[in-house]
């Protein structure tokens, strides 16, 4: 899971003591992130975040949500989000490549290759990329 998938689970909850099955929260208004992770509204417009154990008061929902993704969220879920960041990075790189290939060859007439080819060079980039980050990478090399 990268930032942004995570930014765009959030939904907002009328009744967060119905969707957390508690009833110390119920009628309050909220924002629910994934499993677990929730921001309540306060009465003063603050953002109230709560996840394992552990809670801030944020001024804007950004914030929350960006200390959530910051302190939790990119932990729980480090094969997805790794898997999730080297196919992000992958698929900007083969446009890379092959863009760079056609500026080399303009007299070329197509760019049609087979899946003979074209198959074993993205898994080979994406391995690549994979070793990259896990060597290179301080969010995937602790």
């Amino acid at each position: 899971m990268n930032k942004q998938k995570f930014l765009d689970s959030v939904r907002f909850s009328k009744d967060l003591g119905a969707d957390l099955h508690d009833d110390g929260f119920k009628g309050l208004p909220g924002f629910l992130f994934l499993e677990g992770y929730w921001v309540e509204l306060t009465k003063e417009g603050q953002f109230y975040c709560l996840a394992v154990q552990s809670e801030i008061m944020a001024d804007t929902l950004r914030e929350a949500a960006d200390w959530l993704w910051e302190n939790f969220v990119k932990y729980e879920y480090p094969e997805s989000f790794l898997n999730e960041t080297v196919a992000d990075i992958a698929e900007s790189a083969e446009f890379a490549f092959w863009g760079a290939v056609a500026n080399l060859c303009p007299l070329a007439k197509s760019g049609d290759l087979g899946p003979d080819v074209v198959v074993p060079l993205c898994r080979e980039m994406e391995n690549a990329i994979k070793q990259w980050l896990l060597n290179n990478d301080p969010r995937f090399n602790q």
